[in-house]
């Protein structure tokens, strides 16, 4: 075989090489090429699952933020109005709904819903004209929307309002540009006490995820109008005490004004017939009598004193006293009663204290009056001291501070706050033994 021939046939076996290596590559490449297409889907599908999962996680933060911000709102605010209205927005933007309306079901037996005025309203007033239709129109149960959960109880979602003819007030509004809505009922101990409505231009999706949202909001909700319920049931319980009050202070007055006409009278008289001649026991009659007419009158006088504070009818007249005459003013009167008992009244009157003062003396002898009494009753022997002394604070406020001290039989120290309560005494013997009727400390105190 010549040298071209053995040429030829070399050429031809690479040549044969070659096209198979050729085709060795084109398969590789086009094995690596289905690889890479493979790959770039796994990447895209996970990529989009991991889109999807932040975006529920997203959801779902966005829904416990705002359960948590509606159940702040609920325990905090003041203005239930106020409240129902952040509900609504609440719920408008999680679900991107414009427009939000809340119905208060009627307390009586009324066969209709009334609108009220609690409304949530993304659009500077697109919806006003169905708002008005809502304002003005009576829902009764099973009608519309809100008439259809009132009568079921249940949440109701219309994705197609197009299709369903039981809608009065789209009926009576039909170029409202809503599209769908959905209602649920807010309820209070079984009973439903308000309808939540919303409404969107465009199809919202009903997902059991949103319905168990909607549901715990609408629990805040009941919580905001029983919170507003007992508000109303404490200002009429408290109106009703008002007024029992106010009877009962402008009964005391007048029954204390009409006793204390024929008591001075009594006293009056007694006194005219004691100065008489009388036998030894008359005089003796006459002088209990006189005794228990004083008695009478001066608790009817605490009683008038009492009902006039309850009723804020008391008034103080200042004007300038002399303080050592207005002080010596009970001390005197008192001073016989100590005489008999062999008590010593003293008076203790700091020099700083100025001679003049700007007071009301009726009152202020009242109340020393009432402070030394009770002194002097319980107390044997020894002395009652009553004390007066000037204080200034650092603002250079200055005031006069009355003390009356004594060495009686003191009182325990759980019954010391008791004691200046009406009608209260420090233990069930004091009025037997001592008299009195509780009502001097109540009065000097108020």
């Amino acid at each position: 075989m010549s040298e071209i021939d053995l040429l030829k046939r070399k050429l031809q076996r690479e040549r044969s090489s070659r096209l198979q290596a050729e085709e060795l590559l084109e398969a590789k490449s086009h094995e690596l090429y289905q690889l890479n297409q493979e790959l770039k889907n796994l990447n895209r599908s996970l990529e989009d699952r991991v889109e999807a999962s932040t975006a529920s996680i997203q959801r779902a933060n966005l829904m416990l933020s705002t359960l948590h911000d509606t159940v702040l709102m609920a325990a905090e605010v003041e203005v239930y109005e106020d409240a129902l209205r952040q509900c609504l927005e609440s719920v408008c933007r999680f679900t991107a709904s414009p427009l939000g309306h809340i119905y208060l079901t009627p307390d009586s037996e009324e066969s209709h819903l009334s609108s009220t005025s609690i409304w949530y309203d993304s659009t500077d007033g697109q919806f006003s004209a169905f708002q008005k239709v809502t304002e003005s129109i009576q829902i009764r149960k099973g009608d519309g929307l809100a008439g259809r959960v009132w009568e079921t109880g249940e949440l109701l979602w219309l994705g197609n309002l197009s299709t369903d003819n039981n809608l009065p007030r789209f009926a009576a509004c039909p170029d409202s540009g809503l599209n769908a809505c959905f209602g649920l009922p807010v309820k209070i101990d079984g009973r439903i006490a308000a309808i939540l409505e919303f409404f969107s231009c465009e199809p919202i999706d009903k997902e059991a995820e949103l319905i168990a949202f909607l549901r715990l909001l609408a629990t805040q909700v009941g919580r905001v109008l029983e919170r507003q319920h007992a508000l109303i049931e404490q200002q009429f319980a408290r109106q009703e005490a008002d007024k029992a009050n106010q009877a009962k202070s402008q009964f005391l007055a007048n029954m204390s004004h009409e006793i204390r006409t024929p008591m001075n009278a009594i006293i009056g008289m007694t006194e005219l017939v004691l100065d008489t001649k009388v036998t030894p026991s008359q005089h003796e009659y006459l002088a209990m009598v006189l005794n228990a007419a004083e008695n009478l009158l001066s608790l009817v006088n605490d009683i008038l004193d009492l009902s006039k504070i309850e009723a804020n009818k008391i008034q103080l007249e200042y004007r300038t006293i002399d303080l050592e005459e207005c002080i010596f003013g009970p001390l005197k009167s008192l001073a016989l009663q100590s005489h008999h008992k062999k008590i010593q009244l003293l008076c203790d009157i700091d020099p700083n204290v100025p001679k003049r003062i700007i007071s009301d003396a009726t009152r202020l002898q009242q109340v020393l009056f009432n402070l030394i009494g009770n002194a002097i009753k319980f107390t044997h022997r020894g002395e009652v001291v009553l004390s007066v002394s000037r204080q200034q604070d650092e603002a250079g406020q200055s005031w006069l501070h009355f003390s009356v001290s004594d060495t009686g039989i003191g009182i325990a120290e759980e019954n010391q706050a008791k004691i200046f309560g009406e009608f209260e005494q420090a233990s069930s013997n004091t009025t037997r033994e001592f008299g009195g009727s509780g009502l001097g400390l109540s009065i000097s105190s108020r």
